[in-house]
């Protein structure tokens, strides 16, 4: 009896730590993937030269190609959470990132450029699930009160894989070229959808009892189409939300507009910084992002408040782009530390994702995060052919840019000014913690 006893002590020892450990092995898994489709995200701004070369296009045409990974991305967004909301995340999730790996393939594969723009559509496609699927693990796992750090870790997380793929860009393109630098990046895309297909679980379809969650909230195929749909346009027709995804969209654009794409050679054509040289400088923006995030996710969990710690980041973010766009005397160390401060201050842009999933019923969480990033795609889907036509003066010839400096100064300026915007659109915010959302 007491040997049956001791067994059961220790069988119940086990099954708890399952239940603790088990939450975050799905978090990391989607977290993987999220690292796996922003490295797809930023691939063209490392080698711009090379496909401007490889297919024969301008930098305006460049720009374009660039955005039909946003063209799949951002209208997905409609219907991405209410995917998750209704059917879980572990099919969704795994179907995506085989999309992002036949994508990859394909625009690796090709020297046709509109073969070319249809694998880039399907990496934005697959991609579109990455970071609300991960945020709905978390949400559904995980206690909700913390849902601030959480979606600030995440978005950190997700820079990482930019830090990490700055390098890679710089290192083993040069040894065996960018084809294959994405073929091997489509074996790695197919090792990490097996391992979601294997290990992935979606909460409905699970036994474990998270007595340390918050309200459970998971995916309830009782929910009717129709009635996430309507929630969802509700959600659409409510201004608080769409100025939350607006600010979140210009914030979003020191990484997707700048980093990713437009810093790297304004650094090395306008202030004259080698590649290498500017590659560096430009990882302190995704390092800022990285430390930020988790920090303006616990400062407003911390003090229970969302608006007043968005309009202090965004104050910030002012400051820094100021200094990157009008100064172009800085010395190495000076761009380091203004570059990462740039990037800590913008990344208060993570408490977006808990601002929009509050102004909503916890019933559609997927849809709320979803439709919140959708709002904030809408910035690097517009801004990126945008600067591209600005400077449409720009050329490659033999494999180097030459660009028109007047343009690129021109085109700059719209960093300083779309996130004046942002601080003026958070002026009418309306609070939206409560500590039991």
């Amino acid at each position: 009896m007491q040997n049956d006893k001791i067994e059961i002590i220790n069988t119940n020892i086990l099954y708890n730590s399952m239940t603790n450990i088990l939450p975050w092995l799905f978090v990391i898994l989607g977290a993987l993937f999220y690292c796996y489709e922003y490295f797809l995200r930023i691939v063209p701004g490392g080698i711009s030269a090379q496909l401007m070369n490889s297919y024969n296009i301008s930098i305006d045409d460049f720009g374009k190609l660039v955005s039909y990974y946003y063209l799949s991305y951002t209208p997905l967004q409609l219907f991405v959470g209410s995917l998750m909301d209704r059917f879980g995340t572990k099919k969704l999730l795994t179907v995506a990132m085989f999309t992002c790996v036949i994508g990859t393939i394909i625009f690796a594969g090709t020297n046709n450029l509109i073969i070319a723009k249809f694998g880039r559509f399907l990496m934005g496609a697959g991609s579109a699930f990455a970071f609300v699927g991960t945020l709905q693990i978390a949400s559904t796992w995980l206690p909700r009160n913390r849902f601030g750090i959480i979606s600030g870790s995440l978005a950190s997380i997700g820079t990482l894989g930019a830090i990490a793929g700055d390098f890679i860009l710089t290192s083993i393109v040069k040894t065996v070229g960018w084809r294959h630098m994405l073929y091997s990046t489509a074996i790695f895309g197919i090792l990490l959808a097996t391992l979601m297909l294997i290990f992935l679980r979606d909460k409905n379809n699970n036994k474990i009892n998270d007595d340390n969650s918050a309200k459970k909230i998971v995916p309830n195929k009782l929910i009717s189409t129709k009635k996430i749909i309507l929630s969802g346009i509700k959600l659409l027709k409510n201004p608080t939300f769409i100025i939350n995804g607006l600010i979140g969209a210009f914030l979003y654009s020191t990484l997707s507009v700048f980093a990713d794409l437009w810093g790297l050679p304004y650094l090395n054509h306008v202030n004259y910084i080698s590649k290498i040289q500017a590659v560096g400088i430009i990882s302190f923006i995704f390092l800022g992002w990285t430390i930020g995030g988790p920090i303006w996710g616990f400062f407003t969990d911390y003090l229970k408040k969302r608006k007043i710690v968005l309009l202090l980041g965004v104050s910030l973010s002012i400051i820094f782009v100021i200094m990157i766009v009008l100064g172009h005397n800085w010395s190495l160390n000076h761009l380091r530390i203004i570059f990462f401060m740039f990037g800590f201050s913008s990344s208060v842009q993570a408490i977006c994702f808990p601002i929009g999933r509050e102004l909503a019923s916890p019933r559609i969480t997927g849809t709320a995060i979803s439709l919140t990033n959708m709002l904030i795609m809408l910035g690097p889907m517009f801004l990126q052919p945008l600067i591209g036509n600005l400077l449409n003066r720009t050329k490659i010839i033999h494999n180097h840019i030459h660009v028109n400096l007047f343009d690129y100064n021109l085109a700059m300026l719209l960093f300083p000014i779309i996130f004046v915007i942002a601080l003026i659109l958070a002026f009418f915010l309306k609070e939206t913690y409560n500590e039991n959302s």
